[in-house]
């Protein structure tokens, strides 16, 4: 789309609507923006980190990331 503002309209329009398929009784869709490179890249990490340590005290990175968000504000 060419701008924000029609991607938004789209995705209101759409997100949420039932398809369905052939054979089966349909489901709903999710509509949304794609996530950034940044976004996949914190995503991976997280869960690498995620499979080496299992403690509810660590911090992950998108955690630490939003606290250092907003922690600038």
């Amino acid at each position: 789309l060419e701008t924000r503002v029609a991607a938004e309209e789209t995705i209101e329009h759409l997100h949420g609507r039932m398809v369905r398929g052939w054979n089966d009784a349909g489901c709903r869709i999710s509509v949304r923006f794609a996530d950034s490179a940044e976004q996949r890249e914190l995503r991976r990490a997280e869960r690498a980190m995620k499979s080496e340590d299992q403690s509810p005290a660590h911090l992950t990175i998108a955690q630490a990331a939003l606290l250092n968000l907003r922690g600038q504000e």
